[in-house]
């Protein structure tokens, strides 16, 4: 019986090629009209003979159809994705599956599944009667994972974190990689790292068919940060429109910016600047993420008309040299370290001390006796006056 069902599948295979030169017929019509009408074809010359001969001769004796394999590769796909049906029937005269339409009584087609579906197999016989096979196949479409990450490249500077975010749906599971690590991270939607150089992490997701995998790959990038290493003047100490030197030293930056109307300059350098009142300068360093400055304030001090006072300096000495006075009766206290009086020709104050800018002058106490403010005043030319000209 094998033998004769190969040799019907070879009629009808070739069936659908060939027309018969005479009634213009293709084979499987033409044997379908005979076997219903019971008689040949009325072309004495018709080259389907044959085979309508030996269909005929196999209708009448053949058998209800035998229902040899009917199954799917899977039963659950993902929405998009195709199932394989696979059939074979014997002793069938036409086999039908159902959203596809009519097949050979043995074979296998791959159906692409949208949505949820049955198949179904329908056979009909030599006899022209119809069989529904009862197991149909049920195929489960399954919703297509739905991933979203927040952000496939990350910057940030060195020992920052870099947060990775993402909203995942329909999917089995969710596993992170990086170098030889796996972390399951099915529970959550965030992972922070702390790289030291730039690397490339990826993200798995599996999908509900538990076959499909899709990955996802994040790039953290690692800057360093903008440093300011040097930014002052010399000297610190600034006089009116005398030249002072700004100097500045930076790294990574890929920007940097001076206000006073210097502008944009080099990662290094110094400059000559001239200065007419108090001042705020600001020194920027532009990273690729991130901004650092750096101010100096600085202070402008007139320029003295005595060339012996035109530069204070941090350590000076001052020699105070008043006209001696016979003033034994006078006690005087001026609460100063280092003062001494005698009756020589003049009076010497020697100050030995560090020049600070930011000190308070001490307040000196002096006694004069009552008697000798009234023989003062009496004079136009006070001696205590002479002493405080001096």
């Amino acid at each position: 019986m094998l033998n004769i069902f190969i040799n019907i599948q070879n009629v009808f295979t070739s069936s659908s090629k060939r027309r018969c030169t005479g009634c213009k017929r293709r084979l499987d019509i033409a044997i379908d009209q005979q076997i219903e009408r019971g008689c040949l074809c009325d072309t004495n010359n018709c080259p389907f003979i044959k085979e309508i001969t030996e269909a005929i001769s196999m209708a009448n004796h053949s058998q209800e159809p035998v229902l040899i394999c009917w199954e799917s590769n899977i039963n659950t796909v993902l929405q998009g994705k195709y199932v394989t049906l696979k059939w074979e029937v014997q002793f069938a005269k036409k086999v039908f599956v159902s959203e596809i339409g009519e097949v050979p009584s043995m074979g296998e087609r791959n159906v692409i599944i949208n949505q949820n579906s049955n198949f179904l197999l329908r056979i009909v016989d030599f006899q022209n009667q119809e069989y529904v096979v009862e197991n149909a196949i049920e195929i489960i479409a399954l919703n297509v994972p739905l991933i979203n990450i927040e952000s496939e490249v990350i910057k940030i500077e060195e020992e920052d974190q870099a947060v990775m975010t993402w909203n995942a749906q329909y999917v089995s599971k969710v596993l992170f990689f990086y170098k030889n690590q796996c972390i399951d991270v099915t529970d959550t939607n965030i992972y922070s790292v702390n790289p030291q150089e730039t690397t490339n992490y990826t993200l798995e997701f599996h999908a509900l068919d538990n076959t499909t995998v899709i990955n996802k790959n994040i790039l953290v990038e690692v800057y360093k940060k903008p440093k300011i290493h040097l930014f002052k003047i010399e000297p610190d100490f600034v006089l009116y429109n005398k030249p002072v030197y700004l100097e500045w030293q930076t790294e990574f930056s890929k920007k940097i910016e001076i206000n006073f109307g210097i502008g944009e300059v080099l990662s290094s350098g110094n400059k000559r600047l001239y200065f007419a009142e108090n001042t705020r300068l600001c020194l920027k360093a532009f990273g690729e993420l991130s901004i650092v400055e750096d101010v100096i304030d600085v202070f402008v001090f007139p320029q003295p008309l005595d060339k012996s006072l035109f530069v204070p300096i941090r350590e000076m000495n001052l020699d105070l040299i008043l006209p001696s006075y016979n003033l034994d009766f006078i006690e005087v206290d001026f609460s100063v370290p280092k003062i001494s009086f005698n009756n020589s020709n003049y009076l010497s104050e020697e100050i030995n001390s560090p020049f600070n800018l930011n000190s308070t002058p001490k307040m000196i106490n002096l006694e004069v006796p009552e008697s000798l403010l009234k023989e003062s005043n009496k004079k136009g030319n006070s001696i205590i006056d002479r002493i405080f000209r001096k």
